[in-house]
């Protein structure tokens, strides 16, 4: 029988929210979900996925997206990436957005999955001595330029 997952939210660096799963036995890894341009509030398959296999999975929204505060692209959202990994590696624990609870939250090493848009925030964070594997698919190479289409 398929495990029912709960599915929090969390603020980071005081603007991003994050939707966070656990698994049903913490293992150390965390995976974070740097998904394309903004996209739907989500990504329920994934982080079932990831969680199974014993990851807590954070899918933080870029700042001014979805529920997250400030302008979209007033930075880049590499910086987001970078403020959510900042505060996993001090963090003992997060806290439930809705109930206030403080879940504790364990953090040995983080992998960065990047798709599109968030291909270049995944792996703009590689020097983190914690971050051991980063998979960046189909990721923007430039936006700077413009090509025929």
């Amino acid at each position: 029988m398929k495990q029912k997952l709960r599915v929090i939210r969390v603020r980071f660096a005081k603007d991003i929210v994050a939707e966070v799963v656990f698994p049903e036995r913490q293992t150390g890894k965390v995976a974070i979900l740097a998904i394309g341009a903004p996209s739907g509030s989500s990504k329920k398959d994934r982080m079932e996925f990831l969680a199974a296999r014993g990851y807590v999975v954070v899918y933080p929204r870029y700042r001014g997206t979805w529920e997250s505060e400030g302008w979209f692209l007033e930075r880049s959202p590499a910086n987001d990436i970078h403020d959510v990994i900042v505060e996993l590696e001090k963090k003992k624990h997060i806290t439930d957005l809705f109930s206030g609870e403080k879940i504790p939250v364990r953090v040995s090493v983080i992998h960065l999955f990047g798709g599109s848009f968030g291909g270049p925030a995944v792996l703009m964070n590689t020097h983190f001595s914690i971050v051991k594997k980063v998979i960046a698919h189909s990721p923007v190479i430039d936006w700077s330029v413009e090509g025929e289409e």
